[in-house]
């Protein structure tokens, strides 16, 4: 028994099944890595359309403010004209941050939180 331990045949199993064990644990951590990084990359579309929307409802927000501090500062009384201007940018701007605000709703991680607390400051 002693003898077939110190075999030479022995020797080159224990090292070929060990080796084997050792790529089997790289390959494995690996593709964890993988795995991990596909996630990643899954992600970057969606918080793309979300900051694209979330730009968008700032975008119409400053509109919406530029329209209003012109009417307050005319002479006049406001006009219909500028007052539909108002409600119409008004409702825009509403549609596009309900649509950015939904989409983080949809599946909320880190990363939408540092996105819109990134924007609303």
């Amino acid at each position: 028994m002693t003898k077939r331990i110190l075999s030479i045949g022995f020797f080159l199993q224990a090292a070929a099944g060990l080796m084997a064990a050792i790529l089997l644990t790289i390959f494995s951590i690996y593709a964890l890595h993988a795995l991990g990084n596909k996630e990643r990359a899954t992600r970057i579309p969606r918080l793309a359309a979300i900051s694209s929307e979330m730009f968008t409802a700032v975008e119409n927000l400053r509109l919406e403010r530029s329209a209003v501090n012109t009417a307050l500062f005319s002479r006049g009384p406001l006009d219909r004209e500028a007052a539909y201007e108002i409600e119409t940018l008004r409702e825009r701007s509403k549609q596009s941050l309900n649509s950015a605000l939904n989409k983080c709703n949809q599946k909320q991680n880190y990363y939408t939180d540092f996105l819109i607390v990134t924007l609303v400051r």
